[in-house]
């Protein structure tokens, strides 16, 4: 259990986790579009910014010092060869395989989790505003260079 390993440390999540998902845990903080200025006590290295129009309800953190943004389900960079290095598994699937930053499927994916056009477009800015060259996703291989041309890129009916 993470919290016994760590029990110093922090867990914080996006807005409705425990009521989406069953955690062994509670949360010490939540992003939440109600308190969208709510800090956390790591804002001097990471910052990050809920995308409370996605339906997933991510969070993109900006590592300042690395420029290096980590992040689930807003950018895909398949397929994902790292991630299944050690597994028996195949790391293609005939669904995710095209989620690839300057893909078309990306860009329907992200239209796809849509609920709130305004607040997507407010968020996607604001990552595309960020100083980053470094993109830790999920799902598919790290991009180690020129990840904010990569975010641009499937981000791009947003950043209009």
């Amino acid at each position: 259990h993470y919290k016994e390993a760590y029990p110093n440390a922090k867990v914080i999540g996006p807005e409705d986790l425990l009521k989406r998902k069953k955690l062994e845990f509670g949360l010490d903080g939540e992003y939440s579009a109600a308190n969208p200025d709510a800090k956390f006590g790591y804002e001097d290295e990471i910052i990050g910014c809920h995308f409370t129009g996605f339906a997933n309800r991510d969070i993109a953190f900006l590592h300042k010092p690395s420029k290096t943004v980590i992040a689930a389900d807003l950018l895909f960079n398949n397929p994902p060869h790292e991630q299944y290095s050690k597994s028996k598994e195949s790391p293609i699937s005939l669904l995710f395989s095209g989620l690839i930053p300057t893909g078309l499927s990306m860009r329907l994916f992200i239209m796809a989790k849509q609920e709130n056009k305004a607040e997507m477009i407010r968020d996607a800015k604001t990552v595309a505003s960020w100083d980053f060259d470094r993109y830790i996703p999920c799902h598919g291989n790290v991009i180690e260079t020129g990840a904010n041309a990569a975010w641009r890129s499937a981000w791009r009916n947003y950043l209009a």
